[in-house]
């Protein structure tokens, strides 16, 4: 039997996920549908607009995956190589994956193969820090290498689906899993919705302005707590000013003197969005300021951040992703986690990782008591 993965953050889930995964359905009739989804906290350097157990469940309900792992916390807050590699190594790790399917903004499974190809070359990555060095980010840098070497490759960069899509690629190696990238449809990120499907952060934007975004969700998910970092500025900001450049050079893809950059503008502004707008440029985008200012509020380390996934949590399923879960009793090679409790088997880093994923749940939903992430169960749809 066919089981497809889709990595996802579903932030919300809508109209264009779920068309996704019925194209998935229409290709691979009998597959089951597995997702790593982004948890608490998402890779543009946020807070999720819903909490990670809810979300998924809602995603299940609403004709999404049959089965939701969540994406471990460092990959989720990694760049788009991190948040790749970790996201395909859980999949994998399934034990049971056949297809990886992603949207795309081209479709063309050859061209994306092709530019996958040629990043993993030699003359890629000297011809990409020859131009890290007139300061630009790194992205860009990766598109002008690709622009010399493959055009029409450089063109995918610069498309976010596509370039993740081929990120997704290069994390699965020589793995035997066969690639299944779904035209995207809709609008673009940020634009207004076309033919019916809104992008997720168009309807952010709605619910954050308390617009009506229910002919795009259900009345009651429309409805329910949001959460963004914006809720915890002061916080997170007060405990920024504690760090000193040494902490902060501690922290994932911090090189070329960052920390010092980071802290002054620390110093410096009044306020959390002030100082990460002083820090960043062209070298270092807003997206990536944001992620290391949760990373050092979360307390993720370099160190954490190169460790790979430890194990698969389950955030919700339906009854064909319940048969997956007893197949994977055999064939998964990470422990599958379906209730807090059992992570109390843990050791080692897997341990240290859990207390992460622990904290950064308190930390989430603060002020609320603490533990919750001890009593959440899975939904069952």
């Amino acid at each position: 039997m066919p089981v497809c993965g889709i990595i996802s953050e579903y932030n919300p889930f809508h109209s264009g996920h779920a068309h996704h995964c019925r194209r998935i359905r229409d290709t691979l009739p009998d597959a089951i549908l597995v997702s790593v989804m982004s948890g608490n906290y998402v890779q543009r350097g946020d807070f999720a607009i819903w909490e990670k157990y809810q979300r998924a469940g809602y995603a299940v309900q609403s004709g999404g995956p049959d089965l939701i792992l969540e994406l471990s916390l460092p990959s989720a807050l990694g760049s788009a190589e991190r948040f790749a590699a970790g996201a395909v190594a859980q999949l994998l790790a399934t034990g049971c994956l056949t297809h990886l399917s992603f949207g795309s903004e081209c479709g063309d499974k050859e061209k994306l193969l092709h530019a996958a190809a040629v990043m993993q070359t030699e003359e890629f990555s000297f011809r990409r820090s020859q131009k890290l060095t007139g300061g630009i980010s790194y992205a860009a840098a990766a598109q002008a290498a690709m622009q010399e070497l493959f055009p029409e490759g450089a063109a995918l960069l610069g498309q976010p689906n596509d370039m993740l899509g081929i990120q997704y690629i290069r994390a699965l190696g020589d793995a035997a899993v066969e690639i299944l990238p779904v035209l995207r449809v809709g609008a673009r990120h940020d634009a207004a919705p076309e033919n019916g499907y809104p992008s997720a952060s168009y309807l952010r934007q709605q619910m954050a302005s308390g617009n009506d975004a229910s002919p795009y969700l259900t009345p009651e998910a429309a409805a329910w707590p949001r959460h963004t970092i914006q809720q915890h500025e002061s916080e997170l900001f007060s405990y920024l000013r504690r760090l000193s450049p040494d902490d902060l050079a501690r922290l994932p893809d911090v090189s070329e003197g960052l920390e010092h950059r980071f802290w002054r503008a620390i110093r410096e502004q009044n306020s959390l969005h002030d100082a990460i707008t002083a820090c960043a440029s062209r070298r270092y985008p807003v997206s990536r300021i944001r992620r290391l200012a949760l990373c050092a509020w979360l307390g993720i380390s370099a160190e954490l951040a190169a460790t790979p996934p430890q194990y698969l949590r389950v955030l919700a399923f339906n009854d064909k992703g319940r048969g997956l879960l007893k197949d994977m009793k055999q064939t998964a090679s990470l422990p599958v986690i379906t209730k807090p409790l059992a992570a109390q088997a843990l050791t080692g880093r897997a341990e240290q990782l859990w207390s992460l994923d622990m904290l950064a749940d308190d930390l989430y939903h603060f002020p609320q008591p603490a533990g919750s992430g001890w009593k959440q169960t899975v939904h069952r749809v």
